[in-house]
């Protein structure tokens, strides 16, 4: 499995070589696999949790590697293609600044040893590998459609109990995703809706995917980076969650 996932990375690597100069953000680099992908024992990790593209510190796109980029290029340069050896989730637990990681921390406020159980159960991956300043910066449609490809392939190979999409709109584009010969929507789609500043949101979705003779959990939440925005909801995302992972995270 692991070979199957450095040989993953450094087809992605491939691809965005050969895309140098050729759109705005393309030194801001990418990202496949943001965690190891199997335990101890060799077991694959049964959660997969999917954003939908990297974002970058850097201000600007600039023609220089991206400093978020400059480690993982100098290793690819030199044909390591390894993946991380902990959950960037858990590498950087206790960087206030990182607001997704502030955002999981939030909804699971009083159960945070449940929180690390979940990422030390999970792959953590994108939809999109291409790092961007923003969702709509210009990525060729190449490169979407591949990595789009490249998502459903991690998702047969890796065979997880649940997906958890990081924000309601990437769930909403892994259910349009999973569609075709190799995957079946099982169950209709159960939504939890709010309000929030007089408009009304999704604080989280639940979906059946079939693959391979195997049924997927597939949830979307709220993303996390705007936990604060939904403060009173946060318990019933967080019960929800427990709920949907009590089976997995013993």
């Amino acid at each position: 499995m692991e070979k199957w996932a450095k040989g993953l990375v450094k087809e992605v690597y491939s691809q965005w070589k050969e895309y140098k100069g050729k759109y705005e953000c393309w030194a801001q680099g990418f990202g496949v696999f943001y965690s190891p992908i199997v335990n101890e024992d060799k077991s694959v990790k049964p959660i997969l949790i999917i954003g939908w593209n990297p974002g970058s510190s850097d201000k600007e796109c600039t023609e220089q590697i991206s400093k978020d980029f400059k480690n993982e290029f100098k290793k690819y340069e030199n044909g390591d293609f390894s993946l991380p050896t902990e959950h960037e989730y858990l590498d950087y637990w206790k960087d206030d600044s990182y607001s997704i990681i502030r955002g999981w921390k939030s909804i699971f406020k009083d159960d945070e040893n449940f929180l690390k159980g979940v990422f030390k159960n999970s792959v953590k991956t994108n939809v999109i590998f291409f790092r961007s300043k923003r969702e709509k910066d210009d990525i060729p449609e190449k490169l979407i459609k591949f990595s789009s490809e490249k998502t459903k392939e991690i998702i047969k190979q890796l065979r997880p109990s649940v997906i958890i999409a990081e924000g309601v709109t990437t769930f909403d584009k892994i259910e349009k995703l999973l569609k075709g010969k190799d995957f079946k929507r099982k169950k209709t789609q159960l939504c939890l809706p709010i309000e929030y500043k007089n408009r009304r949101c999704r604080l989280y979705c639940k979906t059946t995917i079939a693959t391979n003779g195997q049924d997927i959990s597939l949830i979307g939440i709220y993303h996390p980076s705007y936990a604060n925005t939904y403060e009173s909801q946060r318990d019933k995302l967080y019960k929800f969650l427990k709920e949907e992972l009590k089976q997995i995270i013993k």
